[in-house]
Protein backbone atom coordinates (compact mmCIF):
# COMPACT_ATOMS: atom_id res chain seq x y z
CA UNK A 1 0.00 0.00 0.00
CA UNK A 2 1.45 3.37 -1.05
CA UNK A 3 1.53 6.16 1.52
CA UNK A 4 -0.58 9.13 0.51
CA UNK A 5 1.12 12.36 -0.50
CA UNK A 6 -0.13 15.19 1.64
CA UNK A 7 -0.44 18.83 0.67
CA UNK A 8 2.29 19.67 3.21
CA UNK A 9 4.66 17.17 1.60
CA UNK A 10 3.98 18.63 -1.85
CA UNK A 11 4.42 22.15 -0.55
CA UNK A 12 7.75 21.18 1.06
CA UNK A 13 8.91 19.50 -2.16
CA UNK A 14 8.00 22.61 -4.15
CA UNK A 15 10.01 24.76 -1.71
CA UNK A 16 13.03 22.48 -2.05
CA UNK A 17 12.86 22.53 -5.87
CA UNK A 18 12.53 26.33 -5.84
CA UNK A 19 15.55 26.73 -3.54
CA UNK A 20 17.61 24.36 -5.69
CA UNK A 21 16.62 26.33 -8.80
CA UNK A 22 17.66 29.65 -7.21
CA UNK A 23 20.91 28.25 -5.78
CA UNK A 24 21.80 26.57 -9.07
CA UNK A 25 21.15 29.74 -11.05
CA UNK A 26 23.19 31.78 -8.54
CA UNK A 27 26.12 29.35 -8.58
CA UNK A 28 26.36 29.40 -12.35
CA UNK A 29 27.01 33.14 -12.45
CA UNK A 30 29.27 33.53 -9.40
CA UNK A 31 32.54 33.32 -11.34
CA UNK A 32 32.58 35.74 -14.27
CA UNK A 33 34.21 34.00 -17.26
CA UNK A 34 36.63 35.52 -19.76
CA UNK A 35 35.09 36.93 -22.96
CA UNK A 36 35.93 33.77 -24.92
CA UNK A 37 34.17 31.59 -22.36
CA UNK A 38 31.29 33.99 -21.70
CA UNK A 39 29.24 33.15 -24.82
CA UNK A 40 29.42 29.42 -24.03
CA UNK A 41 28.65 30.02 -20.37
CA UNK A 42 25.73 32.33 -21.14
CA UNK A 43 24.30 29.75 -23.56
CA UNK A 44 24.69 27.04 -20.90
CA UNK A 45 22.85 29.22 -18.37
CA UNK A 46 20.03 29.84 -20.87
CA UNK A 47 19.83 26.08 -21.50
CA UNK A 48 19.56 25.47 -17.75
CA UNK A 49 16.84 28.10 -17.44
CA UNK A 50 14.88 26.58 -20.34
CA UNK A 51 14.90 23.16 -18.71
CA UNK A 52 13.98 24.62 -15.32
CA UNK A 53 11.18 26.72 -16.85
CA UNK A 54 9.52 23.48 -17.91
CA UNK A 55 9.18 22.58 -14.23
CA UNK A 56 7.51 25.85 -13.19
CA UNK A 57 5.02 26.46 -16.02
CA UNK A 58 1.82 24.50 -16.57
CA UNK A 59 -0.21 24.36 -19.77
CA UNK A 60 -3.96 23.87 -19.35
CA UNK A 61 -5.03 20.35 -20.38
CA UNK A 62 -1.36 19.32 -20.70
CA UNK A 63 0.45 19.96 -17.41
CA UNK A 64 3.81 18.42 -18.39
CA UNK A 65 6.01 20.22 -20.87
CA UNK A 66 7.56 17.51 -23.02
CA UNK A 67 9.12 19.32 -25.97
CA UNK A 68 11.47 22.31 -26.21
CA UNK A 69 12.05 23.76 -29.67
CA UNK A 70 14.94 26.08 -30.43
CA UNK A 71 15.21 28.49 -33.36
CA UNK A 72 18.55 29.96 -34.38
CA UNK A 73 21.06 28.69 -31.81
CA UNK A 74 22.55 25.22 -32.37
CA UNK A 75 24.89 25.70 -29.37
CA UNK A 76 21.91 26.20 -27.08
CA UNK A 77 20.25 23.06 -28.42
CA UNK A 78 23.50 21.14 -27.79
CA UNK A 79 23.64 22.41 -24.19
CA UNK A 80 19.98 21.52 -23.56
CA UNK A 81 20.57 18.02 -24.94
CA UNK A 82 23.72 17.62 -22.82
CA UNK A 83 21.97 18.75 -19.61
CA UNK A 84 18.98 16.49 -20.29
CA UNK A 85 21.31 13.49 -20.68
CA UNK A 86 23.35 14.38 -17.58
CA UNK A 87 20.25 14.81 -15.42
CA UNK A 88 18.41 11.77 -16.74
CA UNK A 89 15.56 13.91 -18.10
CA UNK A 90 16.10 13.00 -21.74
CA UNK A 91 13.33 10.40 -21.57
CA UNK A 92 10.82 13.01 -20.27
CA UNK A 93 11.83 16.14 -22.18
CA UNK A 94 12.78 16.31 -25.87
CA UNK A 95 14.44 19.08 -27.83
CA UNK A 96 14.39 20.03 -31.53
CA UNK A 97 16.37 22.52 -33.59
CA UNK A 98 14.02 24.38 -35.95
CA UNK A 99 14.04 27.33 -38.31
CA UNK A 100 11.44 30.09 -38.43
CA UNK A 101 9.41 28.41 -41.17
CA UNK A 102 9.14 25.04 -39.37
CA UNK A 103 5.96 23.47 -38.08
CA UNK A 104 5.63 24.30 -34.36
CA UNK A 105 2.97 21.66 -33.62
CA UNK A 106 5.25 19.62 -31.31
CA UNK A 107 6.58 22.68 -29.48
CA UNK A 108 5.39 23.58 -26.01
CA UNK A 109 8.36 25.77 -25.12
CA UNK A 110 9.82 27.68 -28.10
CA UNK A 111 13.15 29.49 -27.73
CA UNK A 112 13.89 32.18 -30.33
CA UNK A 113 17.49 33.41 -30.40
CA UNK A 114 18.65 36.88 -31.37
CA UNK A 115 19.85 35.35 -34.64
CA UNK A 116 16.18 34.93 -35.65
CA UNK A 117 15.16 38.46 -34.65
CA UNK A 118 14.43 39.52 -38.25
CA UNK A 119 11.68 36.87 -38.42
CA UNK A 120 10.40 37.50 -34.88
CA UNK A 121 6.97 38.86 -35.91
CA UNK A 122 6.29 35.86 -38.16
CA UNK A 123 7.43 33.40 -35.49
CA UNK A 124 5.31 35.02 -32.75
CA UNK A 125 2.31 35.09 -35.08
CA UNK A 126 2.64 31.36 -35.81
CA UNK A 127 3.10 30.59 -32.11
CA UNK A 128 0.13 32.76 -31.10
CA UNK A 129 -2.35 30.27 -32.55
CA UNK A 130 -1.21 27.54 -30.11
CA UNK A 131 -0.48 27.11 -26.41
CA UNK A 132 3.24 27.67 -26.94
CA UNK A 133 5.42 29.41 -24.39
CA UNK A 134 7.78 31.67 -26.33
CA UNK A 135 11.16 32.47 -24.80
CA UNK A 136 13.90 34.69 -26.20
CA UNK A 137 16.96 36.80 -25.53
CA UNK A 138 15.78 39.40 -28.07
CA UNK A 139 15.78 42.87 -26.50
CA UNK A 140 12.36 43.84 -25.02
CA UNK A 141 10.93 40.47 -26.07
CA UNK A 142 7.93 40.48 -23.73
CA UNK A 143 6.99 43.97 -24.92
CA UNK A 144 6.92 42.65 -28.50
CA UNK A 145 4.43 39.90 -27.70
CA UNK A 146 6.72 37.21 -26.31
CA UNK A 147 6.05 35.28 -23.10
CA UNK A 148 9.42 35.05 -21.32
CA UNK A 149 12.53 37.09 -21.96
CA UNK A 150 16.13 36.49 -20.98
CA UNK A 151 18.37 39.49 -20.54
CA UNK A 152 21.80 40.13 -19.12
CA UNK A 153 22.18 42.47 -16.18
CA UNK A 154 25.63 42.83 -14.59
CA UNK A 155 26.80 39.52 -16.12
CA UNK A 156 23.73 37.73 -14.75
CA UNK A 157 20.94 36.25 -16.84
CA UNK A 158 17.58 37.56 -15.62
CA UNK A 159 14.07 36.71 -16.71
CA UNK A 160 11.05 38.82 -17.53
CA UNK A 161 7.57 37.33 -17.80
CA UNK A 162 4.51 38.45 -19.74
CA UNK A 163 2.13 36.86 -17.22
CA UNK A 164 -0.94 38.46 -18.82
CA UNK A 165 -0.20 36.83 -22.18
CA UNK A 166 0.42 33.44 -20.57
CA UNK A 167 -2.85 33.59 -18.59
CA UNK A 168 -4.76 34.47 -21.79
CA UNK A 169 -3.33 31.31 -23.38
CA UNK A 170 -4.37 29.13 -20.43
CA UNK A 171 -0.81 28.80 -19.17
CA UNK A 172 -0.05 29.22 -15.47
CA UNK A 173 3.26 30.17 -13.91
CA UNK A 174 4.30 29.11 -10.43
CA UNK A 175 4.55 31.85 -7.83
CA UNK A 176 8.19 30.86 -7.23
CA UNK A 177 9.09 31.68 -10.82
CA UNK A 178 7.18 34.97 -10.70
CA UNK A 179 9.13 35.90 -7.54
CA UNK A 180 12.54 35.59 -9.21
CA UNK A 181 11.51 37.43 -12.39
CA UNK A 182 13.01 40.89 -12.79
CA UNK A 183 9.84 42.15 -14.48
CA UNK A 184 6.30 40.76 -14.68
CA UNK A 185 3.64 42.23 -16.99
Amino acid sequence: MRPSVTFTMMQRLTEIIYRLFVVYAALIVVIPPSNAEQAITQEYIKASYLINLSQFIYIENNPNIEHICIIGTPELNAHVTQILKETGLSNKLKTSQLDWSSDFSLCQLLYISEAAELKLKQILYKASTRQIITVSDVNSFIHQGGAIGFSELDSTITITINHTLLKEKGISVSSELLEIAREVL
